[in-house]
């Protein structure tokens, strides 16, 4: 009598785990470690992408007044480092899906994430954000 009250037990128990996964599809699945240069279009993939979303706003940073959004130069060649000397500083505060309005503030990157000047001589105004493991290069948004 347990053994068949633990077995449909746990039958059950998979059914309701399947039914709240989305059996599997995907949809609703967000991968923070994969870089946006590295992203698919949402004509290529089904699945949900921070990076496509039209409900989003695009990553942005306010450093020194003025809101720098992530581009789509991509990020910086791993053989280019940025050091501690070339760090102007961290995000210290993150607003959600908001514009930034504050030096620091960033609407998705992480508290403490580091920013420099972006050291490529084509992208004179732009800065790099360091986060999943790669210098992305964000450019100034018009006014």
């Amino acid at each position: 009598m347990f053994k068949r009250f633990l077995c449909h037990f746990v039958v059950c128990l998979l059914g309701l785990l399947l039914s709240l996964s989305g059996c599997g599809t995907g949809s609703d699945v967000i991968n923070h470690s994969q870089s946006p240069s590295n992203t698919t279009s949402p004509s290529q993939s089904s699945s949900f992408d921070p990076y496509h979303d039209p409900d989003l706003l695009p990553v942005m940073i306010m450093i020194e007044n003025i809101i720098y959004q992530q581009s789509d130069a991509g990020t910086l060649d791993a053989s280019i480092k940025i050091d501690d000397s070339q760090i102007l500083g961290r995000i210290s505060k993150v607003i959600g899906n908001k514009r930034p309005s504050h030096n620091g503030e960033s609407n998705f990157l992480d508290d403490g994430t580091p920013y420099a000047r972006c050291p490529l001589e084509e992208y004179p105004d732009a800065v790099v954000v360091f986060y999943a493991h790669e210098w992305h290069i964000f450019c100034p948004v018009d006014a």
